[in-house]
């Protein structure tokens, strides 16, 4: 994952917990419980982020490759 990549996944997740984190609030949910799970959510949500961009990648990768071979 690019830098910049990186960079859009910590702001998505970011934006994605902060309304979680109201949505939990308005349940009475602990701010001890908040926190852990916000780490963990936002963690994860980087991390499939990355699954994605390396799907997309290898899709487009094959796409191409598929295209180049048909344009023979």
């Amino acid at each position: 994952m690019t830098k910049e990549q990186e960079e859009k996944a910590k702001q998505l997740a970011r934006e994605h917990w902060e309304y979680l984190c109201k949505v939990l609030k308005t349940h009475s949910v602990s701010n001890d419980i908040i926190d852990i799970v916000g780490f963990h959510y936002k963690t994860a949500f980087i991390h499939g982020f990355k699954h994605g961009i390396e799907y997309y990648s290898e899709t487009l990768d094959n796409t191409i490759s598929k295209i180049l071979r048909l344009s023979k």
